[in-house]
């Protein structure tokens, strides 16, 4: 067992998640930062409602974000695209896909296209806990 490398030792983790999360349903955005916030792995969750200020906050805000969850149908263009546009200049970044209006073509392409994952939303607590637990996993 020499030759085996411990799992976590020198992996440097943030203590608390920092989200972006694109929709465009400003309710929507609130319930899930007071739903994300209540988990003990997710510091804040920054909602915003296009892609082009996804991108700002992303790549040109002195603001680290840990993970990005976006809604499928965007005003500016799809999830997808902005999926392209950040797969561009951060190949890996935990991307995860959070739709109400996806199909199984829609889910297929995402994760196709780079997405770490892809979910269906809903306003059930079990569909946080999910999403909550996806946003944990990718970012670790």
């Amino acid at each position: 067992m020499a030759n085996v490398d411990p799992v976590s030792i020198g992996h440097d983790f943030p203590p608390a998640f920092h989200v972006l999360h694109v929709d465009t349903d400003e309710d929507f955005l609130r319930l899930t930062r007071e739903t994300l916030e209540r988990e003990d792995d997710i510091e804040d969750v920054i909602g915003v409602t296009n892609a082009d200020d996804a991108v700002e906050w992303l790549f040109e805000r002195d603001v680290d974000i840990d993970c990005l969850v976006s809604e499928y149908e965007l005003r500016d263009c799809s999830g997808l695209e902005l999926l392209e546009t950040v797969r561009e200049r951060r190949p890996y970044f935990p991307f995860i896909v959070f739709t109400g209006t996806g199909s199984e073509d829609v889910a297929s392409r995402a994760i196709s296209s780079g997405a770490t994952n892809y979910l269906q939303k809903g306003t059930s607590g079990a569909r946080f806990v999910t999403l909550a637990s996806q946003i944990t996993q990718a970012v670790s």
